[in-house]
């Protein structure tokens, strides 16, 4: 049996001094989707967060995948962030 899709919100936090601009936010993997896609470039704010709504897996069985979000910046511009899920 496959269940409907719930929603999750993941918080991603700048604990650095300065803001941090977010251009864009994929999701690669199976099982989980955007919600709604951010406005794009959004600015978190020295030791703010912004959260993102994702759909949580709706496939029978485990679910694993990554949330990428790319930050301007010099150094890497993706940071990883790992998603696990079932769905059941």
């Amino acid at each position: 049996m496959v269940a409907s899709q719930s929603r999750q919100t993941v918080v991603i936090s700048n604990p650095a001094d300065f803001p941090v601009t977010v251009v864009r936010v994929l999701v690669q993997g199976s099982g989980f989707a955007l919600v709604s896609p951010i406005r794009a470039p959004s600015v978190i704010p020295a030791h703010g967060e912004l959260a993102i709504t994702l759909a949580s897996p709706h496939l029978e069985g485990a679910s694993s995948g990554d949330l990428l979000p790319e930050i301007d910046s010099a150094v890497g511009r993706f940071t990883r962030v790992g998603l696990k899920g079932r769905g059941v």
